[in-house]
């Protein structure tokens, strides 16, 4: 027995030794901790003062509490900062943006807080370098002797150098990466590009529609999408659309993070009176961010796109078309492929166009149309004794998918 109790007994000894060595250790290094952030305050011109804690982080929490100290605060951060005016990650923005934080810039300062993080003179090269690539313009419309040599003009692909620079190529990959497709060869084309006409002369002849036709308001969501690539939708709408068809455009910002869809986008589009920008306060997914752009619609027919497809001419007509005869009809246009690599728009004439359907699972696929339904109907009359007619007594009518998506 006394043996096994001084066994216990050195193990106690050994057990309260490594407490009181570990206590130490946590001691050291919460003291040099504290010493080294001391040092850092005062060499970036801060006091202790009363009220302890870190200067910085204070201020910015609790905003200045007089003058001397709101000027320092500003010296220091390179930025008048508006305590009171609510800060643009926690306010839900509106479709008229009414609430903006207000940033004055101070150039004369030698050092800036971002994030809550000193960034010295140095590393502001960088910064700048960062934001002028999120100020991205956006390429015109080739002229007429050029758009043969125009990159993706008239739906052509645009085929990247197999040898690339490292700069090029890490540009090439971020595009990939925050956008699954190539975002970089998206950049090098016109957000108002030429696509070939695939209709047939039964399809452009306008006197099949009708001259009254209704008009639409058309709905498109985004979460950070692409700049070039949300752009060149709105305009494939806007260019290839007759005006008088045409309410609203609605961009639905489905709480995007981007620099490039925050104010950048609001100053593009105040040249276009018919683009209205509706910001979600959160997260909300497809379906709900539609049904938000909905509340915000005032035409009798509803319009949904992508924020990634590009609508050829003569793509709109024919859906109102159809939804003039008949009030109860939901339409859907031939969906054909923007290559994701080459931004090649792959299209399909009419002999080549299928129909949706279902099988016994409800899985959704396309199906070619058979020759005796080819050689009973034109290209627009096969889908006539075949649609899904909607009896709910909805007076808005919904106009859903796109003429062409990247995929």
């Amino acid at each position: 027995m006394a043996f096994i109790w001084r066994r216990r007994s050195t193990t106690i000894v050994k057990l309260v030794a490594l407490m009181l060595a570990i206590w130490f250790c946590i001691a050291f290094l919460i003291y040099t901790d504290d010493t080294r952030r001391r040092a850092a305050q005062e060499t970036s011109g801060f006091g202790v003062g009363d009220s302890g804690g870190d200067p910085i982080a204070l201020a910015l929490k609790n905003g200045p509490e007089s003058g001397e100290e709101q000027q320092q605060l500003a010296d220091v951060n390179g930025n008048a900062i508006d305590r009171d005016a609510p800060q643009e990650a926690d306010v839900p923005p509106t479709a008229k943006h009414k609430s903006r934080v207000k940033v004055l810039p101070r150039l004369k300062a030698e050092e800036s807080v971002r994030h809550n993080v000193v960034v010295h003179p140095e590393e502001k090269a960088v910064n700048k370098q960062e934001a002028k690539e999120d100020d991205k313009n956006v390429l015109d419309a080739p002229a007429a002797n050029v758009l043969e040599d125009s990159p993706g003009e008239l739906g052509r692909p645009v085929i990247l150098p197999k040898t690339m620079t490292p700069e090029m190529k890490k540009a090439v990959d971020d595009g990939w990466t925050k956008n699954a497709f190539n975002q970089y060869v998206s950049d090098l084309i016109s957000v108002h590009r030429s696509l070939p006409d695939p209709r047939d002369a039964w399809c452009k002849d306008s006197a099949r529609y009708l001259s009254n036709l209704p008009k639409t308001d058309v709905i498109i969501c985004f979460h950070n999408e692409a700049w070039s690539v949300l752009l060149r939708t709105v305009h494939s709408v806007l260019d290839r659309s007759p005006p008088e068809l045409i309410g609203k455009i609605i961009l639905v910002d489905d709480y995007s993070d981007m620099p490039h869809l925050k104010k950048q986008l609001e100053d593009y589009f105040i040249a276009y009176p018919k683009v209205e920008i509706v910001r979600g306060p959160q997260r909300e997914g497809l379906i709900r961010a539609r049904l938000l752009g909905a509340k915000y619609a005032k035409s009798p027919v509803i319009t949904y796109l992508d924020s990634h497809c590009e609508c050829a001419e003569g793509w709109l007509e024919p859906l109102l078309d159809r939804i003039a005869r008949n009030s109860t009809t939901v339409v859907c246009p031939v969906i054909d492929v923007i290559d994701d690599t080459t931004l090649e728009f792959h299209y399909r004439d009419s002999s080549g166009v299928n129909v949706g359907g279902f099988d016994w699972n409800l899985q959704f696929s396309w199906h070619a149309v058979p020759e005796r339904e080819k050689k009973r109907h034109n290209c627009i009359d096969w889908f006539r004794d075949m649609g899904q007619r909607a009896g709910s007594g909805e007076t808005r009518l919904h106009v859903s998918g796109n003429a062409s998506a990247i995929g």
